[in-house]
Protein backbone atom coordinates (compact mmCIF):
# COMPACT_ATOMS: atom_id res chain seq x y z
CA UNK A 1 0.00 0.00 0.00
CA UNK A 2 1.52 3.15 -0.69
CA UNK A 3 1.96 6.25 1.12
CA UNK A 4 -1.37 8.31 -0.63
CA UNK A 5 -3.46 5.19 -0.18
CA UNK A 6 -2.57 4.77 3.88
CA UNK A 7 -3.22 8.39 4.13
CA UNK A 8 -6.53 8.32 2.29
CA UNK A 9 -7.41 4.88 4.14
CA UNK A 10 -6.67 6.32 7.77
CA UNK A 11 -8.57 9.60 6.75
CA UNK A 12 -11.64 7.73 5.60
CA UNK A 13 -11.34 5.62 8.80
CA UNK A 14 -11.03 8.60 11.45
CA UNK A 15 -14.35 10.65 9.12
CA UNK A 16 -16.16 7.32 9.57
CA UNK A 17 -15.47 7.27 13.75
CA UNK A 18 -16.18 10.50 13.44
CA UNK A 19 -19.95 10.71 12.12
CA UNK A 20 -20.76 7.58 14.10
CA UNK A 21 -20.13 8.80 17.13
CA UNK A 22 -21.79 12.38 16.57
CA UNK A 23 -24.92 9.85 15.63
CA UNK A 24 -24.49 8.01 18.55
CA UNK A 25 -24.34 11.08 21.13
CA UNK A 26 -27.11 12.39 19.19
CA UNK A 27 -29.09 9.38 19.79
CA UNK A 28 -28.71 9.09 23.67
CA UNK A 29 -29.09 13.01 23.89
CA UNK A 30 -32.70 11.80 22.45
CA UNK A 31 -33.18 8.80 24.80
CA UNK A 32 -32.20 11.16 27.84
CA UNK A 33 -34.72 13.72 26.73
CA UNK A 34 -37.37 11.31 26.08
CA UNK A 35 -37.07 9.65 29.35
CA UNK A 36 -36.46 13.29 30.91
CA UNK A 37 -39.63 14.68 29.31
CA UNK A 38 -41.60 12.09 30.05
CA UNK A 39 -40.68 11.09 33.87
CA UNK A 40 -39.10 14.17 34.84
CA UNK A 41 -40.44 17.27 33.36
CA UNK A 42 -41.85 19.79 35.66
CA UNK A 43 -45.25 19.67 33.07
CA UNK A 44 -45.09 15.86 33.39
CA UNK A 45 -48.48 15.86 35.06
CA UNK A 46 -50.67 18.04 31.94
CA UNK A 47 -52.89 15.23 30.25
CA UNK A 48 -51.65 14.50 26.88
CA UNK A 49 -50.34 11.92 24.57
CA UNK A 50 -47.33 10.23 25.75
CA UNK A 51 -45.21 10.93 22.08
CA UNK A 52 -46.73 14.27 22.68
CA UNK A 53 -44.87 14.97 25.59
CA UNK A 54 -41.83 12.72 24.67
CA UNK A 55 -41.05 14.12 21.32
CA UNK A 56 -41.84 16.16 18.46
CA UNK A 57 -42.97 13.53 16.05
CA UNK A 58 -46.53 14.03 16.50
CA UNK A 59 -46.56 17.04 16.07
CA UNK A 60 -44.25 16.81 12.67
CA UNK A 61 -46.53 13.79 11.12
CA UNK A 62 -49.28 16.19 11.27
CA UNK A 63 -47.63 19.72 10.10
CA UNK A 64 -44.83 18.32 7.37
CA UNK A 65 -46.73 14.91 6.32
CA UNK A 66 -50.70 16.31 6.83
CA UNK A 67 -49.92 19.55 5.86
CA UNK A 68 -50.17 21.82 9.20
CA UNK A 69 -53.22 19.63 10.29
CA UNK A 70 -52.12 19.79 13.73
CA UNK A 71 -53.90 22.60 15.22
CA UNK A 72 -57.19 20.13 14.35
CA UNK A 73 -55.34 17.38 16.23
CA UNK A 74 -54.95 19.61 19.23
CA UNK A 75 -57.84 20.73 19.77
CA UNK A 76 -59.06 17.07 19.48
CA UNK A 77 -57.24 16.50 22.18
CA UNK A 78 -58.61 19.43 24.82
CA UNK A 79 -61.54 17.26 23.73
CA UNK A 80 -60.57 14.52 25.11
CA UNK A 81 -57.95 15.41 27.75
CA UNK A 82 -58.38 18.79 29.23
CA UNK A 83 -58.58 22.91 28.70
CA UNK A 84 -54.82 22.14 29.14
CA UNK A 85 -53.01 19.50 27.19
CA UNK A 86 -49.25 18.64 26.17
CA UNK A 87 -48.76 18.93 22.60
CA UNK A 88 -45.53 18.64 22.14
CA UNK A 89 -42.27 18.07 24.45
CA UNK A 90 -41.96 21.98 24.65
CA UNK A 91 -45.53 23.45 24.36
CA UNK A 92 -48.78 23.10 26.54
CA UNK A 93 -51.53 23.94 24.84
CA UNK A 94 -53.44 27.23 26.48
CA UNK A 95 -54.76 30.95 25.45
CA UNK A 96 -52.26 33.31 26.28
CA UNK A 97 -51.25 36.90 25.03
CA UNK A 98 -48.50 38.91 24.89
CA UNK A 99 -47.53 41.75 27.73
CA UNK A 100 -50.44 43.72 28.29
CA UNK A 101 -49.17 47.25 27.18
CA UNK A 102 -47.73 45.95 24.19
CA UNK A 103 -50.93 44.27 23.27
CA UNK A 104 -52.41 47.29 24.26
CA UNK A 105 -50.28 49.51 21.49
CA UNK A 106 -50.81 46.89 18.48
CA UNK A 107 -55.01 47.05 19.46
CA UNK A 108 -54.83 50.61 19.40
CA UNK A 109 -52.67 51.10 16.13
CA UNK A 110 -54.86 48.49 14.26
CA UNK A 111 -58.32 49.41 15.77
CA UNK A 112 -59.21 52.37 13.51
CA UNK A 113 -59.07 49.83 10.76
CA UNK A 114 -61.69 47.82 11.83
CA UNK A 115 -63.61 50.53 13.09
CA UNK A 116 -67.37 50.08 13.02
CA UNK A 117 -67.12 53.62 10.67
CA UNK A 118 -64.45 51.96 8.38
CA UNK A 119 -66.29 48.57 8.50
CA UNK A 120 -69.73 50.26 7.27
CA UNK A 121 -67.47 52.48 4.60
CA UNK A 122 -65.83 49.31 3.23
CA UNK A 123 -69.42 47.59 3.05
CA UNK A 124 -70.54 48.45 -0.98
CA UNK A 125 -66.98 47.50 -2.19
CA UNK A 126 -67.89 44.26 -0.37
CA UNK A 127 -70.72 43.66 -1.86
CA UNK A 128 -69.84 45.20 -5.73
CA UNK A 129 -67.01 42.24 -5.05
CA UNK A 130 -69.06 39.53 -4.44
CA UNK A 131 -71.76 40.38 -6.87
CA UNK A 132 -69.39 40.15 -9.10
CA UNK A 133 -67.90 37.00 -8.10
CA UNK A 134 -71.14 35.51 -8.28
CA UNK A 135 -71.50 36.65 -11.57
CA UNK A 136 -68.30 35.36 -12.54
CA UNK A 137 -69.76 31.52 -10.90
CA UNK A 138 -72.61 31.61 -12.79
CA UNK A 139 -70.74 32.33 -16.24
CA UNK A 140 -68.05 29.71 -15.21
CA UNK A 141 -70.73 26.93 -14.35
CA UNK A 142 -72.08 26.86 -17.71
CA UNK A 143 -68.99 25.31 -18.25
CA UNK A 144 -65.96 23.00 -17.16
CA UNK A 145 -65.75 22.29 -13.25
CA UNK A 146 -63.85 24.52 -11.31
CA UNK A 147 -62.14 25.08 -7.73
CA UNK A 148 -64.71 26.93 -5.54
CA UNK A 149 -61.84 27.20 -3.29
CA UNK A 150 -59.76 29.34 -5.53
CA UNK A 151 -63.02 31.42 -6.35
CA UNK A 152 -63.28 32.66 -2.80
CA UNK A 153 -59.75 33.15 -2.56
CA UNK A 154 -60.06 36.07 -5.51
CA UNK A 155 -62.59 37.48 -3.40
CA UNK A 156 -60.58 37.61 -0.51
CA UNK A 157 -57.68 38.78 -2.08
CA UNK A 158 -59.21 41.61 -3.76
CA UNK A 159 -61.19 42.94 -0.90
CA UNK A 160 -57.79 42.57 1.38
CA UNK A 161 -55.72 44.55 -1.33
CA UNK A 162 -58.30 46.73 -2.00
CA UNK A 163 -58.51 47.99 1.71
CA UNK A 164 -55.26 47.71 2.45
CA UNK A 165 -53.41 49.45 -1.02
CA UNK A 166 -56.66 51.76 -1.99
CA UNK A 167 -56.88 49.70 -5.30
CA UNK A 168 -57.82 46.07 -5.50
CA UNK A 169 -55.75 43.57 -7.71
CA UNK A 170 -58.44 42.73 -10.25
CA UNK A 171 -58.39 38.74 -9.87
CA UNK A 172 -62.10 38.47 -9.70
CA UNK A 173 -62.36 40.76 -12.57
CA UNK A 174 -60.21 38.57 -14.98
CA UNK A 175 -60.96 36.39 -17.17
CA UNK A 176 -60.85 32.66 -15.63
CA UNK A 177 -59.37 31.91 -12.15
CA UNK A 178 -55.39 32.21 -12.80
CA UNK A 179 -53.39 33.69 -11.73
CA UNK A 180 -53.95 33.28 -7.61
CA UNK A 181 -52.36 34.01 -4.38
CA UNK A 182 -53.89 30.66 -2.91
CA UNK A 183 -51.14 27.91 -4.71
CA UNK A 184 -48.03 29.62 -3.87
CA UNK A 185 -49.35 30.40 -0.72
CA UNK A 186 -50.24 27.16 0.33
CA UNK A 187 -46.99 25.90 -1.00
CA UNK A 188 -44.97 28.09 0.98
CA UNK A 189 -46.68 27.28 3.88
CA UNK A 190 -46.11 24.01 3.80
CA UNK A 191 -42.16 24.71 3.72
CA UNK A 192 -42.64 26.78 6.92
CA UNK A 193 -43.82 23.65 8.80
CA UNK A 194 -40.84 22.03 7.39
CA UNK A 195 -38.41 24.64 8.06
CA UNK A 196 -39.22 24.74 11.94
CA UNK A 197 -38.22 21.47 12.27
CA UNK A 198 -35.38 21.30 9.86
CA UNK A 199 -33.98 24.97 10.19
CA UNK A 200 -30.52 24.42 8.58
CA UNK A 201 -33.46 24.11 5.33
CA UNK A 202 -34.44 27.63 5.64
CA UNK A 203 -31.08 29.26 5.22
CA UNK A 204 -29.97 26.75 2.34
CA UNK A 205 -33.04 28.32 0.55
CA UNK A 206 -32.65 31.64 1.35
CA UNK A 207 -28.58 31.10 0.34
CA UNK A 208 -29.49 29.05 -3.44
CA UNK A 209 -32.36 32.06 -3.90
CA UNK A 210 -29.65 34.61 -3.67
Amino acid sequence: MSLHDLVWYETDKIAKSVVVSIAAAWTIYQCIKIIYNVFYHPLRHIPGPKIAAATYLLEFYYDVIKSGSYTNRIWQMHEHYADISSISSAEHATFSTTNHDIHRMRRNALGKFFSRAQVSRLEPTVLDLAQRLCDKILIAGEGKPFDLTTAYSLFTTDVISGYCLGENLGLVAQKGWQPNFREPLYAQLRLIYLFRFVPFLKHAGVAMAM
